[in-house]
Protein backbone atom coordinates (compact mmCIF):
# COMPACT_ATOMS: atom_id res chain seq x y z
CA UNK A 1 0.00 0.00 0.00
CA UNK A 2 2.83 2.73 1.20
CA UNK A 3 5.06 1.54 -2.39
CA UNK A 4 0.88 2.55 -4.10
CA UNK A 5 1.05 5.85 -2.41
CA UNK A 6 4.86 6.57 -2.95
CA UNK A 7 4.44 5.59 -6.82
CA UNK A 8 0.96 7.87 -6.42
CA UNK A 9 3.04 10.92 -4.97
CA UNK A 10 5.96 10.69 -7.45
CA UNK A 11 3.83 10.02 -10.65
CA UNK A 12 2.07 13.35 -9.73
CA UNK A 13 5.15 15.29 -8.85
CA UNK A 14 6.21 14.74 -12.22
CA UNK A 15 2.50 15.48 -13.91
CA UNK A 16 3.25 18.40 -11.78
CA UNK A 17 6.68 19.55 -13.21
CA UNK A 18 5.98 19.16 -16.43
CA UNK A 19 2.77 21.15 -16.38
CA UNK A 20 4.48 24.08 -14.49
CA UNK A 21 7.11 23.89 -17.09
CA UNK A 22 4.43 24.19 -20.03
CA UNK A 23 3.33 26.73 -18.41
CA UNK A 24 6.14 29.00 -17.60
CA UNK A 25 7.16 28.61 -21.78
CA UNK A 26 3.87 29.61 -22.81
CA UNK A 27 4.38 32.99 -20.25
CA UNK A 28 8.02 33.64 -21.99
CA UNK A 29 6.98 32.85 -25.35
CA UNK A 30 3.88 35.38 -24.48
CA UNK A 31 6.36 38.13 -23.29
CA UNK A 32 8.31 37.97 -26.36
CA UNK A 33 5.77 38.14 -28.20
CA UNK A 34 4.43 41.59 -26.04
CA UNK A 35 7.38 43.16 -25.74
CA UNK A 36 8.47 43.99 -29.29
CA UNK A 37 4.74 45.39 -29.13
CA UNK A 38 5.17 47.76 -26.25
CA UNK A 39 8.35 48.52 -27.80
CA UNK A 40 6.66 49.86 -30.55
CA UNK A 41 3.97 51.59 -28.65
CA UNK A 42 6.77 53.61 -26.45
CA UNK A 43 8.83 54.92 -29.98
Amino acid sequence: MTMFLIKLVLQTRKILKSALRRFFYAIKLTLVEIKPATIHISL
